[in-house]
């Protein structure tokens, strides 16, 4: 799931620029745009200043989207699954206790 934002948004409202907003947060303001491009996930420290910038809930100013294609994570997650060992199934195990 991407995690997008609305941080130029906000900034445009605030009238600061990506320079003044790293400011006020402790960041510079190449990792400002590169949030705002979303080439970059802030920390979860840093997403809470920069919403407290703009008095806003974090969820406010990030958020999750959906990815296209739900089915290729449950490939995915089913492609990691184990198989079962054959020593370790209940007819092994059966069989070898009444031995």
């Amino acid at each position: 799931m991407p995690l997008q934002n609305r941080l130029k948004e906000f900034r445009a409202a605030q009238g600061i620029n990506q320079q003044e907003l790293g400011t006020l947060v402790g960041a510079s303001r190449q990792t400002i745009s590169l949030i705002e491009r979303g080439d970059y996930n802030p920390s979860i420290t840093l997403a809470l200043r920069i919403a407290q910038v703009f008095h806003r809930p974090v969820e406010d100013v990030f958020y999750l989207t959906e990815e296209e294609s739900s089915s290729s994570a449950a490939s995915l997650a089913a492609s990691w699954a184990l198989p079962l060992c054959p020593m370790n199934s209940p007819s092994a195990i059966s069989a070898s206790s009444s031995t």
